[in-house]
């Protein structure tokens, strides 16, 4: 059977075109990474860009952008990328890069993005349960500041996969909270999501996803 995933389809090309072995692709990271730094410019990703960055014909990306459709993301009408982790479309999480005003899919995403993009951003949220504001300044070496003092996090730790988006069972269970009791009443009864503080969250994003991107990031540069 043919493997029809995204990621198979750029380790191929790679591997036949590059000549570099299929465990030591960078390809489908520098894609994801690519998309999401076109995204924090203010545009949709289209192919033409998206293939310029990467240095890989359109017509590979276009069957790429294709196959990732079935599996998520935020699209527009005429069929280009607005939404993947950071988005162009409102959430709770503004995700300020400069003067643009941003949005990410989750709490997650908003802590984990600014060292993928290389570029200090300020975060603004609200806890879902008591409406309070929360803001964080994000810097590409980890969380700089935050407000309130006593800001908590939820994470889903495991069990829920499908289809991704702001409104996925995934990202709707990671919220920012204004304090620890806050954040464990909205978790009770939730299975899978634990209460972290920030600093364990950005912790876990150096310990764990960063690494991943380690030779996308090297490969970008």
């Amino acid at each position: 059977m043919t493997d029809t995933r995204p990621e198979s389809l750029l380790v191929q090309w790679d591997t036949e075109n590059n000549g570099i072995a299929a465990e030591a692709s960078t390809l489908p990271h520098r894609f994801e990474l690519q998309s999401m730094r076109i995204l924090a410019e203010g545009t949709p990703v289209t192919p033409e860009v998206l293939a310029d960055r990467l240095s890989v014909p359109k017509e590979l990306v276009d069957q790429v952008l294709v196959l990732a459709r079935n599996l998520g993301g935020e699209w527009d009408e005429k069929g280009r990328l607005v939404g993947s982790a950071l988005t162009l479309r409102p959430t709770p999480h503004e995700f300020h890069v400069g003067s643009r005003r941003l949005y990410t899919w989750c709490a997650f995403d908003a802590l984990y993005l600014p060292p993928l993009l290389g570029r200090t951003v300020t975060v603004k949220s609200r806890d879902p349960s008591t409406k309070s504001a929360i803001e964080l300044t994000v810097t590409p070496e980890g969380v700089a500041e935050y407000t309130p003092s006593s800001t908590h996090v939820s994470v889903l730790v495991s069990g829920l996969s499908g289809r991704k988006g702001p409104d996925s069972p995934v990202c709707s269970q990671m919220n920012f909270f204004e304090s620890r009791d806050s954040a464990e009443e909205w978790v009770s009864g939730r299975d899978n999501v634990t209460v972290m503080t920030v600093e364990e969250v950005d912790q876990l994003i150096r310990d764990h996803l960063l690494p991943l991107f380690e030779g996308a990031l090297r490969d970008s540069d």
